[in-house]
């Protein structure tokens, strides 16, 4: 691992948050054993800091492209690594994402972040841990939060805390300071989880991770592709286009568009599938990509249930 650029999750601690879009946040936590077994020495970051903090950039998800801000000032304490982070509120993404702070922090919680770092140096500790002696910090990030974008799988929908989730989310949506983007991205997680805990079918796509309504989008059947590519034969001889149409079909259709224009012969649909395109990269989903693999039941304190009506949640979720 050593010189690999790598990134390292905290559940982070916000210790200030300002209304100029300042905030002060733990984002690494030392003589903590962490999910890949290591531990961060506290004077791990003494020497990128020493080096200067100026190329230093506050992300989102570690994504280059979503800048947050930058840093003021780092400093190592006996807790962790706190940074004091300036957010460029002025841009859309940024504001977003200082409105969950504000908001997380009025319910006593936090989001969390993550380094992207290249450690320098690392020894063993005892048989199981390795403790890394030196990074080199390249940024931080803020994760995104359930909800906050529809790439980011929303939750394991068989987690005991879905139904708390829910109701944040549904708090976020009826009293947060957001864009009308992000709460168009909130009130569709809302929808998606409500819909999935009603046991209707959630897919995420394999290639973008977009998820989705199975059943909102036209599903595309073998029948009805071999239909209408049976139909679409005839134009595409007339066109000479036939090579290059029939070249973007799968071989077993093809096979199964020339047997019908050629001969009378049924057509032998083993082994192939229904499907949905992504709304969003086109790429062919099945209801085997599913989110979640069967339909869960939410306990209340009243009785369990297998059906929550989005009314209901809407007007009956209020924390205290």
């Amino acid at each position: 691992m050593l010189n690999k650029f790598v990134t390292k999750d905290f559940s982070s601690v916000v210790e200030d948050i300002s209304d100029e879009g300042v905030v002060k946040i733990y984002v690494n936590k030392f003589n903590n054993v962490d999910s890949d077994n290591e531990i961060s020495d506290p004077k791990s970051f003494n020497k990128t800091i020493a080096d200067g903090i100026t190329r230093i950039k506050h992300l989102k998800d570690h994504n280059q492209k979503e800048l947050l801000g930058l840093p003021l000032e780092i400093v190592p304490d006996s807790f962790g690594l706190l940074v004091t982070s300036a957010m460029n509120i002025k841009k859309v993404l940024a504001r977003d994402v200082f409105e969950d702070y504000k908001f997380f922090a009025n319910y006593k919680r936090t989001l969390e972040h993550s380094i992207g770092t290249i450690i320098i140096k690392q020894v063993k500790e005892g048989r199981d841990f390795l403790r890394n002696l030196e990074y080199a910090l390249f940024e931080y990030s803020t994760l995104s939060f359930l909800g906050s974008n529809s790439e980011t799988p929303l939750v394991s929908l068989k987690n005991d805390s879905t139904f708390q989730q829910l109701q944040l989310l549904n708090e976020m949506f009826l009293k947060g300071n957001y864009s009308d983007e992000r709460f168009k991205s909130l009130e569709n997680s809302i929808k998606l989880i409500t819909k999935s805990m009603e046991g209707q079918l959630i897919v995420k796509c394999p290639v973008c991770g977009l998820i989705f309504d199975y059943n909102s989008v036209e599903e595309k059947t073998v029948d009805s592709l071999i239909k209408d590519s049976v139909v679409n034969y005839t134009r595409w001889t007339i066109e000479d286009t036939v090579q290059q149409e029939m070249q973007k079909l799968k071989p077993e259709i093809q096979s199964q568009v020339l047997e019908i224009v050629q001969s009378t012969k049924g057509i032998d649909l083993a082994g192939m599938y229904n499907h949905v395109r992504c709304p969003k990269c086109y790429s062919i989903v099945t209801s085997k990509s599913l989110a979640n693999s069967e339909p869960i039941k939410i306990t209340t304190k009243d009785k369990p249930t297998d059906k929550i009506d989005f009314k209901v949640l809407t007007n009956n979720f209020k924390l205290q």
